[in-house]
């Protein structure tokens, strides 16, 4: 997990595949108090499309810690030409020199969007931007390599603990470098519409840029294309499902189901799954009294069994071989009918791994002690899955 300029991933001769500078920026980290400026409209992301101030303002404090991202061309511009004395009209123009500042780093970087050809090499793993670069459009980079983590945490856990076999570490790449695909094509996409945008406000004539910006930001009601260019960018913003309704495909998983293709998966519109390898959804249901998640009710540090409201069977299973037992109508209580939300009789039960994903699905309890035996086994590429 050693970033975007990987050492060890260069040493280990894994390739990234994709292209590697859509784009080159400048990244100008400055301090300063914009609140006043920004009190009407607070964000963490504030587009400069005026092409004398053109690139992106990121908030990680409206009081203090500002960084402008500012488009350049290594041709015209060396990226060394960037000093202090370079980027300060950059940052006043930005700011509308509405606040004094003070510029704390300087530096280039290229968007690229690539994936590692491979996650894993021998006894090296990698995860975060080592193993994935996006572009910033979507902010995807951050979660995908934080899931990275969790993914791998869990399974390296149990391996080094001798209760898993070493394949089961090959199950990290099967089904983290998928979901990068899928982000990065997103990040892609989201890019793409963005420079479609910058035509419509920009115009066809570089030329005349300024002018047809000017007119435009005069009269933007004047424009037929903008207000399409505009909702284009919805999926850049909104993305939702991409975000939490992927389903992993491995081994790791027991009888998962096909996986959509994507072209016909919705990315804003997240409808939560009880399938084999979709992440447990969360629900508002009653412990004690209080409001909890049920997501809070699993153990993210061993497997768990959501168990259905009559499944007595698989949780005396569940306690027999050591893991968490969580049950409908006892542990906790759900507005909703069980058999409704998850599709399973009320004897049936969900096995939960370590990261939240749904591992398997019981939908009957017949000789539960041989059938969880049999998949933990599987799962955890072990001949055979003994009692704790």
């Amino acid at each position: 997990a050693d970033g975007a300029g990987s050492r060890l991933r260069e040493a280990l001769g894994i390739a990234m595949e994709g292209p590697d500078a859509l784009q080159h920026y400048i990244m100008i980290h400055f301090e300063a108090d914009l609140r006043a400026l920004t009190a009407a409209r607070p964000g963490v992301l504030y587009f400069l499309f005026d092409p004398a101030t053109s690139g992106v303002l990121i908030a990680y404090d409206r009081a203090k810690t500002w960084v402008l991202m500012h488009p350049c061309d290594p041709a015209a511009d060396a990226p060394e030409s960037f000093d202090e004395a370079k980027c300060r009209p950059l940052v006043e123009a930005a700011i509308a020199d509405a606040a004094p500042f003070a510029i704390r780093n300087i530096s280039p970087w290229a968007m690229s969007a690539q994936i590692a050809e491979r996650y894993r090499k021998g006894r090296v793993f990698l995860a975060g931007d080592a193993a994935h670069r996006f572009p910033p459009t979507g902010g995807l980079g951050l979660n995908t390599g934080a899931v990275d983590a969790q993914n791998l945490a869990w399974k390296l856990a149990a391996v080094l603990k001798g209760e898993a076999g070493e394949a089961l570490l090959d199950t990290y790449e099967a089904e983290r470098r998928p979901v990068a695909v899928a982000n990065s094509e997103q990040s892609l996409m989201n890019a793409s519409k963005l420079f479609e945008l910058f035509g419509v406000l920009y115009g066809p004539d570089p030329a005349r840029m300024n002018e047809h910006y000017k007119a435009l930001a005069a009269d933007p009601a004047a424009s037929a294309a903008l207000p399409a260019a505009i909702e284009a960018q919805r999926p850049h913003f909104d993305s939702f499902n991409l975000q939490l309704g992927y389903r992993y495909a491995s081994a790791a998983l027991a009888g998962a189901p096909p996986l959509i293709p994507a072209s016909d998966i919705d990315i804003s519109r997240y409808e939560p799954s009880w399938e084999v390898g979709a992440h447990l959804p969360h629900r508002w249901v009653s412990r004690g009294g209080e409001r909890v998640s049920l997501l809070s009710l699993r153990d993210p540090a061993r497997f768990s069994l959501l168990a259905g409201p009559a499944a007595s069977a698989w949780r005396k299973a569940a306690d027999g071989f050591g893991l968490h037992t969580i049950s409908s109508g006892c542990d906790f209580t759900d507005e909703d009918d069980w058999s409704a939300l998850t599709g399973l009789p009320a004897d049936g039960a969900l096995l939960i791994r370590p990261d939240g994903h749904i591992a398997c699905r019981f939908d009957e309890a017949d000789d539960a002690p041989r059938q969880l035996a049999r998949v933990m086994g599987s799962l955890l590429s072990l001949s055979a899955f003994a009692p704790a």
